[in-house]
């Protein structure tokens, strides 16, 4: 996983020095000017990701007695998302965004009847930096980078344990894709981006009946291990923006 996070973290420092070449001098924070077409606007994305929840699906099936079994992993998520739009120059653009990675289960059944859920599901804040690549007058390719804040929520329950509604924990993650822009006129666009999220929280909280709060583990063959929630995997989405006209100045740069 560190070499996935050292390729994105490389991908976003390349894709800023380029943006800086493009530029011929000029900032990729410098106000280029009012007459900049879509410098400002909101998107609206709907969007699939997978998730590498390898130890989430390891911690069911591994933390449960004879006559279990699986019938469900945490895979993917469907979720939403929405960002401002800002572009400091006719090459560059910045985004600042929220998105909801959707929710998937863990589910498993003994063959007593019992029972065990896992709900996992997680939110991001992105910062994402894109260079456009303007193929027409309405249609632009872009590659896109940037760090997240990745909150994830997850609850279990269990008809033979304890229930556990309250899990949760935060990481550092990166974001890298390539996408396209498809404009409708000077106000309404089409978005497309897909590429890889790298994002592992390796530090699960919750709040004991003791009002304690406690690290998530399991007891395996090796003794006490921690849970992982790890969102790593491809994601696709497919939005909506509405620009603005260039002189609109929410902030003055």
């Amino acid at each position: 996983m560190s070499r996935r996070f050292g390729l994105l973290a490389g991908m976003m420092l390349v894709l800023l020095l380029v943006g800086q070449v493009a530029a011929q001098d000029v900032s990729v924070f410098e106000k280029k000017g009012k007459d900049l077409p879509h410098k400002y606007g909101i998107q609206l994305t709907g969007g699939f990701a997978t998730y590498g929840m390898s130890d989430m699906n390891d911690f069911i099936a591994g933390s449960s007695a004879a006559g279990f079994s699986v019938e469900d992993e945490a895979q993917s998520g469907i979720g939403f998302g929405i960002a401002i739009l800002y572009r400091s120059h006719e090459h560059f653009r910045w985004s600042i965004g929220y998105n909801h990675l959707g929710q998937d289960k863990a589910y498993a059944t003994w063959t007593n009847g019992g029972e065990k859920e896992i709900l996992v599901s997680a939110g991001e804040f992105t910062v994402l930096g894109a260079y456009l690549f303007p193929i027409t007058d309405w249609f632009a390719l872009n590659l896109t980078a940037g760090p997240t804040i990745i909150n994830a929520d997850i609850s279990v329950a269990d008809t033979g344990g304890p229930d556990i509604s309250d899990i949760h924990g935060r990481a550092l993650g990166f974001l890298g894709g390539i996408g396209a822009d498809l404009n409708l006129g000077d106000t309404w666009a089409i978005h497309f981006l897909g590429g890889y999220r790298a994002g592992k929280i390796s530090d699960l909280l919750y709040t004991d009946t003791s009002d304690i709060e406690q690290t998530w583990y399991w007891t395996s063959s090796g003794g006490n291990r921690t849970v992982v929630a790890d969102y790593s995997g491809i994601f696709v989405e497919l939005g909506l923006r509405m620009y603005f006209g260039p002189g609109t100045n929410w902030v003055e740069f």
